[in-house]
């Protein structure tokens, strides 16, 4: 299955978080657009934003996979089917992070405000 993620809410946020003070108005985001294949509804998928690629997986619900997963700093978003996490709180030792835009268009989100860190129950 392919599945093609736009920068929405997860990504629009690690991107702010990541990018914050690094940029001047009036330089404009580059257009991103990153295809993950192999996504599926028994296995984690991690995603480095900063790379654009696939760094693993691991099966879903595996204590010691998300164990290992969990102390890497080298992914920012993880995918299971309809589930997202992100590398926060109890998934992951960085500061990622997740936002929900709803109506507002990815291109006027001016700052990244009520950011929620992973929890031990998928949200999204």
């Amino acid at each position: 299955m392919k599945y093609l993620i736009y920068p929405l809410f997860a990504i629009s946020l690690l991107l702010f978080a990541g990018c914050a003070g690094n940029s001047s108005p009036e330089e404009e985001a580059p257009d991103m657009e990153l295809t993950v294949e192999g996504i599926s509804d028994t296995h984690w998928t991690y995603i480095s934003l900063e790379t654009n690629r696939k760094v693993g997986v691991s099966p879903l619900d595996d204590p010691e996979g998300d164990e290992e997963w969990r102390n890497r700093t080298d992914w920012d978003i993880a995918l299971c089917g309809d589930m997202i996490k992100t590398n926060s709180g109890a998934s992951g030792a960085g500061d990622g992070g997740i936002t929900r835009l709803d109506d507002t268009p990815y291109d006027q989100v001016t700052s990244a405000s009520g950011v929620t860190l992973d929890t031990d129950r998928v949200f999204w």
